[in-house]
């Protein structure tokens, strides 16, 4: 007998060995093999209705190439579990310039943050899908565009220079 995927689980010493045994509350337990493994898990809620689990609005984000792209907070949470039994996914929709192994997540309650490292010198636009799944597997899915820009030649003003400009300062630097 195996835990249920997603529920709480608790592995301790215990002496019997194979033993199996459901309580009146709906908690099982199973002592393992050679009675070192002890594995409970709490009963099932999932029932009709199941509401989707939220995630918070994420914005679009713009970065420079060869810059970092900030930590993203993100906040999820399910009407009938708790959040460290949500389940994160992130995903991105071009691997070339964001590969999912370089996408982690950190935290295990409401609040977490997503780091994204983006190819070295990637330029484009990536989108990153989240997905959360409850322990039931009601699953609710969010996103955002991420643009990675090569601004580094462009002037931070972007000021337009007029051609009269140019004339009268090389006219200068011919005179002297």
């Amino acid at each position: 007998m195996k835990a249920k995927a997603g529920l709480p689980q608790k592995n301790c010493a215990y002496q019997e060995i194979n033993a199996y045994w459901q309580s009146s509350s709906g908690y099982e337990f199973f002592a393992g093999e050679r009675g070192q493994t002890f594995i409970w898990s709490a009963p099932s809620r999932c029932s009709e209705p199941n509401t989707p689990p939220m995630i918070s609005p994420i914005s679009n984000r713009e970065t420079n190439v060869f810059q970092p792209v900030p930590p993203i907070p993100v906040t999820v949470k399910d009407n009938e579990c708790f959040p460290y039994e949500l389940i994160l996914n992130v995903m991105s929709s071009n691997p070339a310039l964001l590969p999912d192994n370089r996408i982690n997540i950190v935290g295990t309650g409401a609040d977490r943050m997503i780091y994204l490292e983006p190819q070295y010198g990637a330029v484009g636009e990536v989108y990153v899908s989240i997905v959360v799944t409850d322990p039931c597997g009601v699953k609710q899915a969010q996103g955002f565009l991420l643009k990675m820009s090569d601004n580094r030649f462009l002037s931070p003003k972007r000021e337009k220079i007029d051609l009269k400009d140019v004339l009268d300062i090389m006219q200068k630097v011919g005179n002297n």
